[in-house]
């Protein structure tokens, strides 16, 4: 082995090391907390479907927790590309669901530019985010078509 390879190890064994310490630091003050009942409910919640066993509980929970962080992710990500690619659609609304975002865009009569637009930034969201299972799904209709926002969608507010 070479010392840089031994560096990086002894690197990686120290932030190992430190990393259970405090983890199991945390977990002693969480039992001090559980015994006294000064723990956040939620987090008692959590080391009782642990400690007793309630998998279907603990993995729902965590397929929750899953889902807000893909879906906040994702929104985010489709925002910045609209924002970067410079697109203003006439308006535009949303659906959220645990694996999925549908979006309804209305946008000017012929305007290939953002729709085309519209198309690439779901394209890089899903790009990024489809490994995972989660997507978004994008409807694109023009003013002409007169059509109204569906009523399970939710409107956002655009800034010119």
């Amino acid at each position: 082995m070479t010392g840089i390879q031994d560096i990086s190890n002894d690197s990686k064994d120290k932030k190992r090391d430190q990393w259970f310490q405090e983890f199991v630091s945390t977990l002693r003050v969480d039992e001090q907390a559980i015994k006294i009942d000064a723990i956040d409910p939620e987090k008692r919640k959590f080391y009782d479907q642990m400690i007793f066993g309630d998998m279907k509980e603990l993995v729902s929970a965590n397929r929750d927790l899953t889902s807000k962080y893909f879906i906040a992710n994702m929104l985010r990500d489709y925002f910045n590309e609209l924002t970067e690619r410079k697109v203003l659609p006439l308006k535009i609304a949303l659906d959220l669901s645990n694996s999925k975002i549908l979006v309804w865009v209305e946008i000017k009569m012929d305007d290939y530019e953002i729709e085309k637009s519209l198309i690439l930034s779901e394209a890089v969201v899903n790009a990024k985010y489809s490994q995972h299972g989660f997507y978004i799904y994008s409807t694109i209709v023009e003013d002409c078509d007169n059509l109204s926002i569906p009523p399970h969608y939710n409107s956002v507010k655009i800034k010119a």
